[in-house]
């Protein structure tokens, strides 16, 4: 049937027509406007099959010819207005082509929201490297541009440790026989081998270098544990601990001492001429005459304040037992005077800490909001994306970069002919690879955000904002009185604990120690009767330690090095220093603790030069309280209690004007955020209302700015009390009545 109070227009690329008569099935169409929950965006979705005869089916008919189930068909309904008489849209979708079906003379197919909601749904995981040069239906888009970011380096702590292991005895032998009947000398490094290594560039475990006769002639690269420096490096501690018993063998012995010694060699670029530097050798015990030590007296040294020192390029260490003697002579030489000395119950440690600092590097990346840009103009072709928090709110400067990038790492990129034959290769940029499901969760984990589509005319955008966007403190929808049929318990949002962080970070193939702090942190809550953990994790990486070790691995210098960074995505918390946020002569550098704090933060090695301070996990807490706290309100003089973290907890971080964040803390639920809602649902009805469907779909000006009236609050009168309440709106299902489901408002 026609009915003259309601229009429906179909178009597609084969152009618009207007229907002579409506789809059958309309009648029994619901439309829901619903939020989702889990990004508390809200979406249209529409039910039931719609049925097309006469001239629509001709024109459906040809678009599936021409397109089959790439054809996109929108199907738009207007109504006029009960009381202007204007003609108004009243709802819009897609035709969905995979379910068509020719019965009985008519087009059958499914009708849905499509436009962007049906590219995101589709795509919603899949990765994309942001640097391609198409969209995903293979049509052109411009070139990537990036932003210089600039780092001048975090000083970080390498601690390795050498030690025994299972080694427990050895025997060092004497130098080798000269015929003018000097001291001979020979020198036997402490056994030692790498237990955890933190800088294996130069870290390795000694051997000891005898030639046939088992005699000592020269120093050696080999009896090194520290290797030759590559660079200057930072101020180093060697804390040494060893002991063991000795006894001696030999034959024509005159004069013998022994000594502990700590030794500083230097070589020529290339590794030769291995020399002991001026004053490079440091005594660390004399034991005298070794054979007036009683075999069974355990001798011991330990210094654990250690040498400390600054290593110089080409520098090397070794630590060991250094044996000078006189012997007796003799011919032919087996019968020259020697000596032995065996070691046994032997022990020992050695700790090498370094405070390292890598000279600054520069690496190429991109703002969050431009990651956010760009796969809304891969999704779609152009850019369709808004977020007023990552254009100019306090994340503006936040810096998406990889491994690889920061380590100016390239990519070999094949040419092919027209033919698909490989003609050449070329050189480009490390990519940056997000999904949007990684994007979003990127930065849901350090601020509470959520996303939705937005319709504005004939373009659809997706608007991403703070949490508080989405969930206005301002009547936008009058409901009056309403048909309450439950209220109910809004249990998932009752947290039994709660997980910040970052998926990755903290855990290096060097140890770095338990320094980072940007890992992850567990807090439980007072709620004990249910079990629910709220996952505020992020998969991209914002570990400073993290950052510097893959920088310090640069391309230039080690091109066949690999890495475990290179693919992994990095966050950086940075400022602008030159240029304009959005030019690519912007250029950037990390956040630095007086860019943000009252005073340097404490528990953390190098505060000076630590960066992401805001984004640690108890940071990342604080600012999700308001959303979680909406359980624990009434439970307000309980705590948020720390349980256990990955890295290091001792941080501590003081914004302007707020009282200091330690990681560790035991946060009291009263100093939280006011909660947003308060847990309860509400089912409730009302008969069907062109005014009040048309206040759901209209917008409000707050703030100064347009904002969808279903995210603000809805007003309304239960039919349960009588009293007036306010709700945020979670669904609107819509046919011959509204059918409600809303969640309270915290306060009202």
């Amino acid at each position: 049937m026609f009915d003259n109070r309601n229009k429906f227009i179909l178009r597609s690329e084969l152009g618009r027509i207007e229907l002579d008569q409506d789809p059958d099935g309309w009648d029994d169409t619901k439309t829901e406007i619903s939020r989702s929950e889990k990004t508390y965006g809200i979406f249209v979705a529409i039910s039931n099959n719609l049925r097309f005869t006469g001239r629509a089916k001709e024109y459906l008919d040809t678009v599936y010819d021409a397109y089959k189930v790439q054809g996109h068909v929108k199907l738009t309904k207007l109504i006029k207005h009960p009381q202007t008489d204007e003609w108004i849209v009243a709802l819009s979708g897609y035709l969905d082509l995979t379910s068509r079906r020719i019965k009985d003379g008519y087009f059958e197919c499914d009708f849905l929201e499509g436009g962007l909601r049906e590219l995101f749904t589709a795509n919603i995981r899949e990765k994309f490297e942001l640097n391609r040069t198409t969209d995903i239906k293979g049509n052109s888009i411009p070139k990537l541009e990036t932003h210089k970011l600039t780092i001048e380096g975090r000083d970080i702590y390498l601690l390795s440790k050498l030690g025994n292991k299972d080694i427990d005895k050895f025997t060092a032998h004497s130098g080798k026989w000269n015929s003018i009947d000097e001291d001979r000398t020979s020198f036997h490094p402490l056994p030692l081998k790498v237990i955890a290594n933190a800088d294996p560039e130069n870290i390795q475990p000694p051997f000891p270098t005898y030639e046939l006769d088992d005699r000592w002639n020269e120093p050696s690269m080999a009896n090194m544990f520290y290797y030759k420096a590559e660079r200057d490096m930072g101020r180093t501690r060697f804390s040494i601990n060893t002991s063991f018993k000795l006894d001696v063998t030999g034959n024509r012995i005159n004069d013998l001492n022994l000594k502990l010694v700590f030794d500083r060699y230097i070589c020529d670029d290339n590794g030769d001429n291995l020399r002991l530097q001026e004053d490079g050798r440091t005594v660390l015990k004399d034991l005298g005459d070794p054979r007036s030590i009683n075999p069974d007296e355990l001798i011991s040294y330990s210094s654990p304040e250690g040498i400390e020192l600054e290593p110089k390029k080409n520098e090397s260490f070794a630590l060991g037992l250094l044996m000078v003697g006189q012997f007796g002579g003799g011919f032919p030489v087996r019968f020259d005077g020697w000596a032995d000395v065996h070691y046994s119950g032997y022990n020992a440690d050695l700790t090498v800490a370094v405070d390292s600092f890598y000279e600054r590097t520069e690496a190429k990346a991109l703002t969050l909001y431009e990651v956010g840009e760009r796969l809304s103009e891969i999704y779609t072709g152009s850019p369709c994306f808004e977020s007023s928090i990552l254009s100019q709110g306090k994340w503006k400067d936040l810096l998406a970069t990889s491994g690889g990038l920061l380590r100016n790492l390239k990519k070999k990129v094949e040419l092919k002919d027209e033919f698909g034959n490989v003609t050449g290769h070329i050189q480009e940029d490390w990519p940056i690879t997000y999904s949007w499901e990684d994007f979003y969760n990127s930065l849901h984990a350090i601020e509470p955000v959520a996303y939705g589509i937005v319709t504005e005319g004939a373009k659809q955008k997706i608007v991403l904002e703070n949490i508080d966007y989405f969930f206005q403190r301002y009547v936008t929808v009058d409901l009056g009185e309403i048909q309450v049929e439950e209220r109910r318990t809004a249990s998932d949002f009752y947290y039994s604990s709660i997980v910040t962080g970052y998926t990755k970070g903290g855990n290096y193939e060097k140890p770095l120690g338990l320094d980072e702090y940007n890992t992850q942190t567990n807090w439980n809550t007072p709620i004990t009767v249910q079990r629910n953990k709220l996952q505020l994790l992020s998969p991209s990486r914002t570990d400073s330690y993290g950052v510097e070790d893959a920088r310090r691995r640069q391309y230039a210098v080690s091109v066949e090095e690999d890495s475990p960074y290179d693919k992994d995505n990095f966050l950086i918390d940075a400022t602008l220093i030159q240029g304009e946020n959005r030019s690519t002569a912007a250029i950037f550098r990390p956040r630095l603790w007086e860019d943000d704090f009252e005073g340097i933060p404490t528990g953390v090695y190098s505060p000076k030069t630590a960066f992401n301070l805001r984004l640690t996990p108890a940071n990342n807490l604080l600012r999700h309280s308001k959303w979680f706290n909406g359980g624990l309100y009434s439970l307000s003089d309980d705590y948020l209690r720390f349980t256990s973290s990955e890295g290091n907890s001792e941080l501590t971080t003081q914004f302007l004007g707020q009282d200091p964040v330690k990681e560790n803390a035991d946060f009291p639920i009263e100093k939280m955020e006011r909660p947003i809602f308060e847990p309860e649902w509400i089912k409730a009805k009302k008969p069907f209302n062109q005014n009040i469907l048309s206040d759901i779909q209209g917008h409000t000006r707050i703030n100064g700015k347009p904002v969808n009236n279903y995210y603000g609050m809805f007003k309304y009168i239960p039919s349960d009390t009588g009293i007036e309440e306010r709700a945020f709106m979670f669904s609107t299902k819509i046919g011959d009545e509204f059918e409600f489901k809303l969640l309270r408002v915290y306060g009202f």
